[in-house]
């Protein structure tokens, strides 16, 4: 039997992690990285951080134009 001697590159696709993420674009070291969206972990926190200060409730009173008026 023959040995036989190959050497190929081996070719890794762009869409493979090398790395361990939480969720996409948020890793070890994952707060510069963009994910799909081109959102980063800064940029998701950020805004989390702007819509906590925002209102999240609206008081309003019910009328009823329909209603019988005394």
């Amino acid at each position: 039997m023959s040995d036989i001697n190959t050497t190929s590159t081996l070719y890794i696709p762009d869409n493979i992690k090398t790395n361990y993420e939480f969720m996409p674009g948020f890793g070890a070291f994952g707060v510069f990285k963009k994910d799909n969206y081109n959102q980063s972990m800064l940029d998701h926190a950020r805004r989390f951080f702007l819509f906590s200060k925002e209102q999240q409730k609206y008081k309003y009173q019910y009328y009823n134009p329909f209603a019988p008026k005394d």
